[in-house]
């Protein structure tokens, strides 16, 4: 299972789209971000930025606590979520009107 972060524009236009594991939900929770990425559908990019930054500074300020919260199977690393979070974050600032759509 996996989460799918898409922005779109004007009459449904994917412009971005990006799929992620499941597995990175407790890194998402402790770095505040949890909310951000399953739960914004409907907004726009622009209101997420700013608590998405500030979750990868948090992530990016304390790595070994972060990295004890990957999965056994290493299905969802450290490395994977600040990936997905830096291009994430990229794309929203972007395009800060797009429309945020998730998919669970």
């Amino acid at each position: 299972m996996s989460l799918d972060f898409y922005l779109q524009k004007r009459m449904m236009t994917t412009i971005y789209e990006r799929n992620i594991t499941h597995n990175l939900g407790i890194m998402w929770s402790e770095a505040g971000i949890y909310n951000d990425l399953y739960v914004s559908d409907g907004k726009k990019a622009k209101d997420i930025i700013k608590n998405l930054v500030a979750g990868q500074k948090r992530m990016l300020n304390n790595p070994d606590k972060y990295k004890a919260l990957e999965p056994e199977n290493k299905w969802g690393t450290y490395e994977d979520a600040l990936i997905f979070l830096k291009d994430v974050i990229k794309n929203c600032e972007e395009n800060p009107d797009a429309i945020i759509r998730i998919s669970r």
